[in-house]
């Protein structure tokens, strides 16, 4: 489960990917949803996938939500408000994503991360 090339310890994407895990608990539904695309699609639960290849997570979300903008930028946001707090910030990282480029999610988790 290494990111070698994001510079995240094992350890630390261990507790992000928790982190991720226990949002997604609150919207079981949801949640089960998520895990069975990304499971049969990547072999990774959905929260591995957000930490591990945000673009290709946001992609199903994209796929499981019929691209409604809005019930992609609420379940977003819910998630990545556990890394922060701006707004700003989270509509410029949902931006990105929704433009291919996780680049800035990344960043973010290494500053989580160290």
């Amino acid at each position: 489960m290494s990111l070698s090339n994001f510079n995240i310890s094992d350890r630390a994407l261990e507790k992000i990917i928790e982190e991720i895990s226990r949002k997604l608990d609150v919207m079981p539904g949801l949640s089960t949803i998520l895990d069975v695309y990304s499971m049969r699609t990547y072999r990774k639960r959905f929260a591995e996938l957000f930490v591990e290849e945000p673009v290709k997570a946001y992609r199903i979300i994209e796929k499981v939500l019929a691209n409604d903008k809005t019930s992609i930028n609420f379940v977003l946001t819910y998630l990545l408000r556990t890394f922060t707090r701006n707004d700003e910030l989270i509509n410029k990282v949902i931006e990105e994503l929704s433009k291919g480029n996780d680049e800035l999610l990344k960043k973010i988790l290494r500053g989580v991360a160290g």
